[in-house]
């Protein structure tokens, strides 16, 4: 690690302390030995030149209409307290988006941290609740959303579970997989698998427990394996009750996340090949990322994209991000779990 690298990896722990003084130290130990690197770290700093805003943009893959594409995850966005409304974040978030914009990203993606805050990420910075869950509390309804998937290696057969998942949703690699594990590890939790003791596993878990009740944030695979999974740990552990989390169904959804639309027309010609019927034309306009300014005409499965003009056309339907991130993923809402929060 260079001397630049190693200020920024001290500068963004310490802020971190600052602005969420309730994580323990293992995990921060965990985050920025697992998780961290300075070239994916933004600072920003106030007028005397402390570090004052801090935020991560971790590269993750996507699944959506069939495809794996790149996605930055804003993790850990915070302002020491007493710089916050002051328009640092904003300014932050600009850059963040900019940086994913140029690596290469096709999405953005956040949890945020208070329900108050989904509106701030919508009104600055162009987000859109995107990412959906249910949670329930009965075995029978966690084993009616199964994956007809063949046995593997744990982390395989998860990746393989979470590629199958429509409309799509957030997908790990291994050393994200094995940084969850270690968190989950340090809250008394972890996964369990089953057949326990073999190589291949045919159902997995990620668990933890409070009072007698397992939590369960993810399952995968096929329904009667499920079963003999959670009715395994459930004895094994002592637990008498129950709560899973999973995809939202029609009639059932709570928020989980926010997407943001980066490389827009990119993004189009792919809905537009997979959704043949879908016919709108309309201005997109962007504050962030103005190279995704233009008319977008979508129709018979393809895109024409118009770069920005300088006339304004008030005959066509005016949209932006977070308005076209609604009329996409309306109907269709993604997944996303296990991530460090």
């Amino acid at each position: 690690m260079t001397k630049s690298e190693d200020r920024i990896l001290k500068e963004s722990r310490n802020i971190w302390h600052r602005c969420f003084p309730n994580d323990p130290e293992v995990f921060l130990d965990l985050y920025f030995s697992r998780v961290f690197k300075a070239s994916n770290t933004l600072l920003l700093q106030n007028d005397k030149g402390e570090t004052a805003a801090h935020v991560q943009c971790l590269p993750y893959e996507l699944n959506w209409q069939g495809l794996r594409l790149p996605a930055g995850y804003i993790s850990g966005a915070c302002t020491i307290p007493e710089e916050r409304n002051k328009g640092l974040m904003k300014n932050l978030m600009q850059r963040a988006l900019r940086k994913m914009y140029e690596r290469g990203d096709f999405f953005s993606f956040l949890i945020p941290a208070e329900p108050g805050l989904y509106d701030f990420y919508r009104r600055k910075s162009g987000f859109e609740t995107a990412f959906y869950k249910q949670t329930v509390s009965g075995v029978e309804e966690v084993c009616k959303s199964g994956e007809d998937i063949l046995s593997g290696a744990w982390d395989d057969f998860i990746r393989r579970a979470e590629k199958q998942r429509i409309p799509g949703g957030i997908l790990h690699n291994t050393a994200q997989l094995q940084a969850v594990a270690e968190d989950l590890n340090l809250a008394g939790g972890g996964i369990a698998r089953y057949p326990e003791d073999s190589p291949e596993v045919s159902a997995i878990c990620w668990y933890r427990t409070n009072d007698g009740v397992l939590y369960i944030p993810d399952i995968y695979g096929p329904n009667h394996m499920r079963r003999q999974l959670i009715d395994k740990l459930m004895t094994k552990l002592q637990c008498h009750r129950l709560q899973a989390t999973l995809p939202a169904s029609p009639e059932r959804r709570e928020p989980k996340g926010m997407l943001r639309l980066l490389r827009i027309p990119e993004i189009m010609r792919i809905y537009a090949a997979g959704n043949q019927k879908f016919d709108r034309q309309f201005i997109l306009r962007d504050e962030q990322i103005p190279e995704n300014n233009g008319v977008y005409t979508v129709r018979n499965g393809l895109l024409t994209f118009e770069p920005q003009t300088s006339e304004q056309d008030f005959t066509k339907e005016v949209l932006t991000p977070e308005q076209l991130t609604e009329i996409i993923f309306a109907e269709t809402p993604l997944f996303m779990s296990i991530m460090l929060e």
